[in-house]
């Protein structure tokens, strides 16, 4: 019963997504973006080498830069109002305090 259980759990984990697309090396810079989301504004991840809101599994850290290694998985039944893309996190590289006058700009928009 418990293996009949355990097999259960594993292939419902399984369900709508594909084995791992891909593994990326990515830069997440210190700072969070502004973006719109589907009914709100939201903070994201910034990197200039990856369109990851999001990684799974990964704690941001305001002023520090990270390396990270990363899996990509293609979903095979997205829903509509996300991303077909899920972002695991397989292995932090690196984590690196930026020097306390680290600078950023950060735009913000007056919906007024």
């Amino acid at each position: 019963m418990k293996t009949k259980l355990i097999l259960l759990l594993l292939l419902s984990s399984m369900i709508g997504k594909s084995q791992a697309d891909k593994t990326q090396i990515i830069t997440i810079e210190p700072y969070l973006r502004v973006t719109n989301g589907a009914f709100f504004k939201q903070m994201v991840l910034k990197s200039n080498d990856s369109n990851a809101d999001f990684i799974q599994g990964f704690n941001f850290e305001w002023g520090y830069s990270y390396k990270l290694k990363i899996k990509i998985y293609k979903l095979k039944s997205p829903p509509e109002d996300a991303s077909d893309t899920d972002y695991i996190l397989a292995k932090t590289i690196s984590k690196v305090k930026v020097p306390d006058d680290y600078q950023f700009r950060m735009m913000l928009e007056n919906d007024l």
